[in-house]
């Protein structure tokens, strides 16, 4: 089968959120960047994909507040099955649970909510030392954000509100 010239392998990002709405829209921000993507609705889920050897995983990005595991306690169990896998976690909260990660290893970095396709396909490359894919597909799919009314906004305004 021919792929598409536009279509790049940059890696594959395991995408971890109790969001459904949230994971549809990164994973198609992910792959239109050039990424394959896995989506796991929950933390158990996540552990479950990591343990499987037939799956590279070269970035795990998790939310940071989740029901039941969080996305520290989450990562602390994948970090035990793949020890040099590379971390994003990704909070609309800034409480003291995220303040905590700065003192982790270099693995491990944090993007603060609301962010646009642009700044995280940006820290992704970062923490990957790739470049962004540029194609017209990448750039088409830039304008989706996760800021004032996007799609992240109005999936959380009730926990913003209450």
């Amino acid at each position: 089968m021919a792929r598409s010239t536009e279509t790049k392998d940059l890696g594959t990002v395991l995408v971890v959120d109790d969001d459904s709405d949230i994971l549809i829209v990164l994973k198609v921000i992910l792959e239109r960047h050039g990424y394959r993507t896995l989506l796991a609705a929950d933390a158990e889920d996540a552990l479950q994909l990591l343990e499987r050897a037939d799956l590279g995983v070269d970035l795990m990005l998790t939310d940071l507040v989740m029901p039941g595991m969080s996305g520290t306690d989450l990562a602390r169990k994948s970090l035990m099955l793949r020890p040099k896998l590379p971390i994003l976690f990704m909070t609309g909260f800034a409480d003291e649970e995220a303040v905590h990660i700065s003192v982790w290893d270099d693995t491990v970095r944090l993007l603060t909510k609301p962010f646009t396709a642009d700044v995280l396909v940006g820290k992704i490359c970062e923490v990957l030392g790739a470049k962004p894919f540029s194609g017209p597909a990448a750039r088409a799919i830039a304008s989706i954000a996760f800021c004032e009314g996007g799609p992240w906004q109005a999936s959380h305004r009730s926990v913003r509100e209450s």
